[in-house]
Order: structure tokens, then sequence, then C-alpha cells
């Protein structure tokens, strides 16, 4: 009992020796707090502009095409891209490749923000995906069957996705290097 004793007071006085890694975490927290706020406000104020701007973008496209300017044609959909964080036509896409997905299927994103299930289950299905926030990897992946999205991110070195999707099952999957 008493060593039981001596070990509380210990624990006790360690943690009023400490204060400041308590602090720290506190304030770490803060700020993970702020910037979460930040960016919240900002995408709400910025959303607004980038949908009116989409808008006239699309207008201008549908003009430039009945027109047949293929070379503004081309520009304004490299504009719509950068708008939407998708990869400009003609550039490669860091997602594009093979990935080892769950239950042992293989599934192929595109460049033309479209995916297919490879091999193993559900062979042949597949959907379209794209960006949210690419500076961050963030990018959504639609299904074209089951009702599924999945809310993904791609790892700073290009080989790992992770996330979830919208009915709770997680996804961590690798590229497949050729």
């Amino acid at each position: 009992m008493m060593k039981l004793a001596c070990t509380f007071l210990a624990l006790i006085g360690a943690i009023a020796i400490c204060p400041n890694l308590h602090a720290e975490s506190l304030y770490e927290g803060e700020l993970k707090q702020l910037t979460e706020q930040h960016e919240r406000e900002l995408s709400a104020a910025v959303d607004p502009i980038n949908h009116r701007y989409s808008d006239a973008l699309e207008k201008l496209l549908r003009r430039a095409t009945q027109n047949n300017d293929l070379e503004a044609g081309l520009k304004i959909k490299n504009a719509l891209a950068a708008l939407n964080g998708g990869p400009a036509a003609g550039s490669s896409s860091e997602l594009s490749g093979k990935w080892a997905w769950t239950s042992g299927r293989v599934l192929s994103i595109h460049e033309d923000g479209s995916f297919v299930v490879d091999s193993g289950e559900g062979k042949g299905r597949g959907g379209t995906w794209r960006w949210e926030k690419r500076p961050k990897g963030e990018f959504t992946m639609i299904w074209a069957t089951g009702n599924f999205k999945d809310t993904m991110t791609l790892s700073s070195d290009g080989n790992h996705i992770t996330g979830a999707n919208n009915k709770g099952n997680t996804v961590s999957v690798d590229r497949i290097k050729d």
C-alpha cells in the first residue's frame, strides 16, 4: 500500500513539475482550430466567386466550340481544370496508374478523370474522380454503381492513397509499380 501511495505522489509531482508539456498541447490544439476555421472561412468567401467564374468559362467554352475556335477552347478547358484543381489538358496526373485496391482488386486511375476496376471483385466497374484540394492531395471518387463516394488523400510521395467512403469504410492502398 505504501509503495502505491509513493508511486501516486511521484506521478502527481511529475505532472506539477511539467506544466509546459500540457500548455504546449493546448496551444497546438488552439492553433489547429484557428487554422481550420481560417480555411473554412476562406473557402466560404471564395466559393461563390469561383462558381461565377466557372459558369462564365463554361458559357465561353460553348461559344468557342460552336465557332470552331479549338485553340481558345483548349485554353478555356485548361482554365476550368485549373479552377477545379484538375489536371490541365495534356498534363500528367499524379494519380494515374494502377493501384492495389481493397478485396484483392486492381484499380486503374486515368488522367481523364475516370477509373475502372481491372481485376478482382467488381471487374469492369468504375466511375469518375476529381481533385478537391490538389495542393493537399485531396480528391473524390464517385463510383458509378453502389452509391459510393470516396474522399481520399494522395500521399506526398505519390505512392499511397488513404481515405474513407460515405458508408464509413476506410481505404489504404498502394501504387503498383510497373
